[in-house]
């Protein structure tokens, strides 16, 4: 777990505290909810959000509430609770997943990052105004990584396979989209001096097979790396001493 790693590289354990307040599949707008409702009372000093999933769920989201109210949120948390509340049966795009075509085609690469943007600045807002310091990162995945180990690609055309089984459209997704998302985001986002990609970070380590069971969940190698890259970069922002 980062955080558990990120606690070994504080020098002052005694004075800082570390909460992990990570959901898993949850989007920035996701982890904005989560904060003002129960972590802004608190008034951290420091708050740190990871962005991956945010790329995937928006392109199985309502068009309307992305591209007008830019909302990119968990599709299989939402939709698929207000379906079973609502007794519906129209059919969501999270739920066919094993459609390779299953995606939200009125939704661009411009219209998910112009949202995460949006609602990143948001975030960075409301945390600031609670006397609090905003950063954000995102995550390593395999896909952004220039070079792959042969355990990495052995362990993806294990999960390729897998995936066309049961979620064909994260194949089509990994493999076809979130490279070029990733740079998009970084194009729109360089001038937010609190957003740093990891991926470019990690790369430049020396780095081993840190991607052996999931193209978006690094193992504990990659996780102690991205710990030690982090406090570094709070570090040098003059977040932490």
């Amino acid at each position: 777990m980062i955080t558990e790693y990120m606690k070994n590289f504080i020098d002052d354990k005694e004075y800082y505290i570390v909460i992990n307040f990570g959901v898993s599949g949850y989007t920035l707008y996701d982890q904005m909810l989560l904060y003002n409702a129960l972590v802004y009372p608190l008034q951290p000093e420091i708050v740190i959000s990871f962005l991956g999933t945010d790329w995937y769920n928006g392109f199985f989201g309502c068009e309307h509430l992305i591209k007008t109210h830019k909302m990119v949120y968990s599709t299989g948390l939402y939709e698929i609770a207000y379906k079973e509340f609502c007794d519906s049966d129209v059919p969501l795009y999270i739920e066919q997943s094993t459609n390779p075509q299953s995606y939200n085609k009125n939704i661009s690469i411009d219209d998910v990052n112009t949202a995460i943007i949006t609602r990143m600045q948001q975030f960075d807002k409301s945390v600031c105004s609670n006397n609090g310091k905003f950063f954000a990162f995102v995550q390593p995945m395999l896909p952004c990584m220039l070079h792959w180990t042969k355990e990495e690609c052995a362990m993806r055309d294990k999960e390729r396979e897998r995936f066309n089984k049961t979620s064909a459209s994260m194949n089509i997704f990994v493999d076809n989209y979130i490279l070029n998302c990733v740079k998009d985001f970084k194009e729109k986002a360089k001038v937010l001096e609190y957003c740093f990609d990891l991926n470019e970070i990690i790369e430049k380590s020396n780095r081993e097979s840190f991607f052996t069971n999931h193209w978006i969940h690094c193992n504990a190698k990659g996780n102690k790396i991205i710990a030690e890259k982090v406090i570094e970069i709070l570090r040098q922002k003059g977040a932490i001493g």
